[in-house]
Formats: C-alpha cells, structure tokens, sequence
C-alpha cells in the first residue's frame, strides 16, 4: 500500500478508538477545545475522521498543553474577565 494508504488507514483506526466513542459527549457541538494527556499528546486529533470528514471540517478546534493554560489564554483576550 502506498504511504497514503497507511496514513489514512492509521487515522481510521486511531478515529475509531479514540473519537468515535467521545461522539455522545459532542453531540450538537460545534466548537472543541481539546487537552490531550500523556500518550495522547502526540494525536494529531484534528486529522481524525468522522462520517468520513476530518475533524476540522466539521469542527472549530483548539488545542492546548492543559485545561488552566487554555483558561487562562482565555482570560488574557478576554481583558481578564473570564473564561469566555
């Protein structure tokens, strides 16, 4: 198989082990922030599958290195009123 091949047949596998049992937690979402731990900080989630689609066709994604850095990103555009 081409090169192709495996890299999309590696994103399927990795789509269906670890989005496809988060779909219920997304449901009617349309933007994610999404903080990886450990192992799966590496998961380039925004390349993952769903109906077919990468993620970021069907998403608005942010991704960040921890849940209080993302806060607080948050807070500094946000003149330090909040979270949003």
């Amino acid at each position: 198989p081409s090169r192709m091949a495996q890299t999309n047949a590696a994103l399927e596998a990795l789509s269906a082990d670890l989005w496809q049992p988060a779909l219920p937690l997304v449901a009617g979402k349309r933007r994610l922030i999404i903080v990886p731990a450990g192992p799966l900080y590496p998961v380039p989630f925004s390349a993952l599958r769903e109906e077919g689609k990468a993620l970021t066709e069907l998403y608005a994604i942010a991704q960040s290195t921890s849940a209080t850095a993302w806060l607080l990103s948050r807070r500094s555009l946000s003149g330090g009123k909040g979270a949003m």
